[in-house]
């Protein structure tokens, strides 16, 4: 009998540790207003530093557009928000830029946006994912519940530059998943290509990395306690944040582009997206040295000419 005891103690003692140890990680990766992060763990503050005097000169550029708010209404209700800048001149093109896990659309394609719209002439759409920024939402979609969010802001931008619009999406990290999900669905016509900057294959595979790589733990049982509380909260379950399933649907022309670096999403993710992709029109660059969303600042003229020949073959 003492015997038993003690194992039905450890049983409990288990299945209390378990249960803490799930509700940390929904705490750190679901909800909206979360303390915890993995992110961008271990930088020192002198690379903080260097990010908020970044961070300043996206803001003072963004400034000194003529940039409009736009508000949506998303599928099951919440009020979407996004920043639209038109080109200087009239154009046709538009680059819907999606950001990626905690972030935002100044954080992940700062750098990036006098080269859309100055040098490449294109109207630019900064979206807040769902549960960022000014969009509503109290939890983190993980690229599912977002890319209908997507197919929205696509409507609202063929809307408002009419039938001849030639649309582009570009995502990065969970940016990515989310526009290789919305490929994999019916788009309209004016939908002409899919840039995706380090995506991962899929939600279950991209946590399963993170709890061994950062944490030296299995991921059962924690995943699916997590996944339970994911689907009573937030309405969905992991599996259905599925890139590479979604790739193997579309036709769409793909830019696949990932840093050899990457220690957040790593990089066989990419070959694995690729591989998975049934479009015939698709092209895969690894970007040398480069860290977890850091493939454009690594190597920007390489980035710059895959993307410009990407978007003249398809405009």
């Amino acid at each position: 009998m003492h015997a038993f005891q003690k194992a039905l103690a450890a049983a409990a003692g288990l299945a209390g540790a378990t249960m803490l140890g799930s509700r940390y990680f929904y705490e750190l990766a679901i909800p909206r207003r979360s303390k915890l992060t993995i992110h961008g763990r271990g930088q020192s503050p002198e690379q903080k530093a260097a990010q908020r005097k970044r961070m300043e000169g996206f803001e003072r550029w963004m400034a000194e557009q003529p940039a409009e708010d736009l508000w949506a209404a998303s599928f099951d209700g919440l009020r979407l928000h996004a920043k639209y800048i038109p080109a200087d001149e009239p154009t046709d093109r538009v680059m819907i830029l999606v950001h990626g896990y905690r972030s935002s659309p100044l954080n992940d394609f700062g750098e990036m946006l006098p080269f859309y719209r100055d040098r490449m002439g294109m109207n630019l759409l900064l979206p807040d994912d769902r549960g960022h920024g000014q969009s509503e939402g109290g939890y983190i979609g993980f690229g599912w519940q977002d890319h209908f969010d997507v197919e929205t802001w696509i409507d609202v931008m063929v809307g408002r530059i009419g039938p001849s619009a030639s649309v582009f999406l570009h995502g990065v990290s969970m940016g990515a998943a989310t526009v290789m999900i919305t490929a994999g669905d019916p788009l309209p016509k004016q939908v002409r290509g899919v840039i995706e900057d380090c995506g991962y294959t899929s939600l279950v595979e991209e946590l399963t990395y993170c709890m061994h790589h950062y944490y030296h733990l299995p991921v059962q049982p924690f995943l699916a306690e997590i996944d339970l509380c994911t689907k009573r909260d937030a309405g969905y379950r992991f599996e259905d944040c599925d890139p590479a399933a979604a790739l193997r649907k579309t036709s769409l022309p793909f830019l696949m582009i990932h840093g050899d670096d990457d220690h957040f999403v790593p990089s066989f993710m990419l070959d694995r997206n690729y591989d998975a992709c049934a479009s015939a029109d698709k092209r895969k660059v690894l970007i040398r040295g480069a860290d977890h969303a850091l493939a454009y600042v690594t190597d920007r003229a390489l980035y710059e000419q895959e993307v410009s020949a990407f978007i003249g073959a398809h405009a």
